[in-house]
C-alpha cells in the first residue's frame, strides 16, 4: 500500500477517537498518524488550522510531519523531550507528532528512538510510514508486517531523503477507495488524508442525522448528500430553482443524485469535472410527471445552466453557461 502526493493534497484530520474508515470518511484515502494514551487522549503535538489541539507527553520523543502555508512539507526532529510551545503556528497549516524518524538525509537509523519496543529497527509489526522525497512530494506507505528498517529502506527506494513512522501495531491503518485495507479495528484520533474532503457532513462525529437540516420549504440537506460517504455541498441557487419546480408541479420532487465525492462519481461513471462534484447539480424526478415534461419546464429555468434529458431522470445544474444533451 503506497501513495505519493504533493503536500497540498494532504490534510490532517483530528477528531474524537474513531476507526480509520469513519475518521477519513469523504476522503479518497487516509492513514492513521500520531499517538494516543490508554485513555484515548492524543499525545504529542497536533496543530490544525493554526490551532493547538493537543500538545505533549514528555514520556517519549515526539517528532512531527508539518505542512507549511507555502505548500512545503517537512519532517522535523523535536529539539527536546517535548515540543516547545513557542513554535511559529502562523506558518503551519497542520502538524502532527509521531515517530521515530528512521530516515534522515538519506541515512537509515533510528533518530532519538523512544521507549516503545516497536520502534527498534528490526522488530516486525504492522507499520505506517511517511517520507519526504527530494522533489518535495510526500510518500505514504503501509505494510501488515515489516521492521522499522524495512520501512526506511522502502522509503529510501521511493526517492525519500527523510522518513518517519506513524503509530504501528494494532493502530496501523490504511483506508482507500471506500474500504479499509489495513487495520481499522482500533479507534484513533488523527489521520493523514488525501483526495476529496468532506463537504458539510460531519456524520462520523455527530451521527448520520447531522445533515437533517431543512434548506427550503420542501427540501432537506440530507436529500443531496453523497450516496457513498454522506458528505454534502449544494449551491443555494440550485435549491432555489428546484423549489420552483416543486411549486410548479405541486408534487414531490425526488433527488436521485445530488452531491458526489470523487470516489462515488468515478464509481457511477461520472466525468472527473462533473457538476455533481461541485455541488451545483442534481438528477431529479417529479412524482406523477413525465421526465420530458419536467425537462421542458426546465429549459427556461436553467437557461444559463445545464440540462440533460434521460429516460429515468432529468439532470439540471447551475454551472453558469448553457449546456444541453440527451443520455
Amino acid at each position: 500500500m503506497d501513495n505519493t502526493l504533493s503536500p497540498e493534497e494532504l490534510t490532517l484530520v483530528h477528531r474524537p477517537m474513531r476507526p480509520i474508515d469513519e475518521l477519513a470518511r469523504g476522503f479518497a484515502g487516509g492513514i492513521n498518524f500520531g499517538f494516543f494514551n490508554s485513555r484515548g487522549e492524543p499525545t504529542g503535538p497536533v496543530i490544525v488550522d493554526g490551532e493547538v489541539q493537543t500538545w505533549w507527553d514528555p514520556s517519549a520523543h515526539w517528532h512531527a510531519i508539518i505542512r507549511y502555508t507555502d505548500g512545503t512539507a517537512e519532517i522535523r526532529k523535536s529539539p527536546e523531550r517535548w515540543w516547545p510551545v513557542e513554535v511559529d503556528r502562523d506558518s503551519i497549516d497542520w502538524m502532527c507528532g509521531a515517530g521515530p524518524i528512521v530516515l534522515q538525509d538519506g541515512e537509515i537509523g533510528i533518530v532519538d528512538g523512544d521507549r516503545f519496543s516497536g520502534t527498534q529497527l528490526d522488530v516486525k509489526r504492522a507499520r505506517v510510514a511517511v517520507g519526504i522525497r527530494e522533489d518535495g512530494k510526500v510518500h505514504l506507505s503501509a505494510r501488515p508486517s515489516a521492521t522499522a528498517r524495512e520501512m526506511a529502506e522502502h522509503l529510501l527506494g521511493r526517492g525519500c531523503v527523510d522518513g518517519m513512522l506513524g503509530d504501528g501495531g494494532g493502530s496501523a491503518s490504511w483506508y482507500e477507495d471506500g474500504r479499509v485495507r489495513l487495520g481499522g479495528g482500533r479507534d484513533i484520533p488523527n489521520a493523514l488524508c488525501w483526495g476529496e474532503a468532506p463537504g458539510f457532513s460531519f456524520g462520523d462525529i455527530l451521527g448520520d442525522s447531522v445533515n437533517d437540516i431543512q434548506v427550503h420549504d420542501n427540501f432537506n440537506l440530507s436529500e443531496f448528500q453523497c450516496r457513498h460517504c454522506g458528505s454534502v455541498k449544494i449551491h443555494p441557487e440550485l435549491i432555489r430553482r428546484l423549489q420552483q419546480i416543486r411549486n410548479k408541479f405541486k408534487a414531490p420532487l425526488i433527488i436521485t443524485s445530488g452531491y458526489r465525492c470523487q470516489t462515488h462519481n468515478a464509481a457511477v461513471g461520472g466525468s472527473p469535472g462533473s457538476q455533481h462534484t461541485k455541488g451545483t447539480a442534481a438528477d431529479i424526478r417529479v412524482s406523477g410527471v413525465t421526465n420530458a415534461t419536467v425537462a421542458d419546464y426546465c429549459e427556461d429555468l436553467f437557461s444559463d445552466g445545464g440540462l440533460g434529458r434521460y429516460s429515468g431522470h432529468t439532470h439540471v445544474d447551475v454551472r453558469g453557461n448553457r449546456a444541453r444533451w440527451e443520455g
